[in-house]
């Protein structure tokens, strides 16, 4: 696993092991994970918020200037980006040689951050599920989800971390900013920074396929009143 869940291949690895190598009714390592884009309280190692032997994925926005600053480039008239706007952008056309996300130690990022929506759950697997295993090694699963806006504020990025249980009774792993570990967390750049106000309804399109999980900001509701 990398800061993104998926980026070392643990699903890809996994797959192929389940369908050539490992006996019948095999334990997993790890048997479940729970990945979080930046949000409310599963900062704490001891929070539980998902059932048993499933990887959950939450996300939310966050205001961060720096994460703009380090992907996107203005120079000659000409504007460049980074593999991590790119990626989210373009999924359904998936690049396997694209990076999916900018990795970064929240807590070092210069400026700090802010958080903007509350966290949705957005994507589910069991590394234990053959049959899930295989439709994301198969076909790129796609998904989306309403982030409402709490706080307002300018959107620069989509933050993202798990926590891993590596088997029954074992310490959990978790990388969130809060945890003090060595673990960097996953950011999705904006391809434009984005002013939303509380209220605002956000929709969060989610590609996953074989190491690649892709989040990016696909639409704006304003309410009415």
């Amino acid at each position: 696993m990398d800061c993104g869940l998926l980026g070392e291949g643990i699903a890809c690895s996994l797959y192929d092991a389940l369908k050539r190598q490992i006996a019948f009714s095999p334990i997993i390592i790890p048997q479940k994970v729970n990945q979080f884009r930046y949000g409310f309280s599963p900062f704490s190692p001891e929070s539980s918020v998902h059932s048993h032997d499933q990887a959950t994925v939450y996300g939310c926005i966050i205001e961060c200037p720096a994460v703009t600053d380090e992907n996107i480039a203005i120079f000659g008239g000409q504007r460049f980006v980074s593999d991590s706007v790119l990626s989210p952008y373009n999924a359904k056309d998936i690049s396997m040689d694209l990076e999916p996300y900018w990795c970064c130690a929240a807590n070092e990022i210069r400026g700090g951050y802010k958080i903007l929506s509350e966290v949705v759950e957005i994507f589910n697997i069991s590394f234990a599920a053959r049959s899930q295993l295989e439709k994301l090694n198969e076909h790129v699963v796609v998904d989306l989800h309403t982030a409402p806006i709490t706080c307002s504020g300018t959107a620069h990025s989509i933050m993202a971390w798990f926590r891993c249980e590596l088997f029954p009774g074992a310490p959990i792993l978790n990388t969130s900013p809060e945890s003090k570990s060595c673990w960097q967390q996953a950011f999705y750049p904006l391809p434009k920074p984005l002013y939303l106000e509380k209220g605002f309804l956000c929709t969060l399109e989610v590609n996953a396929f074989r190491d690649h999980l892709l989040c990016s900001l696909r639409n704006v509701i304003v309410p009415e009143n």
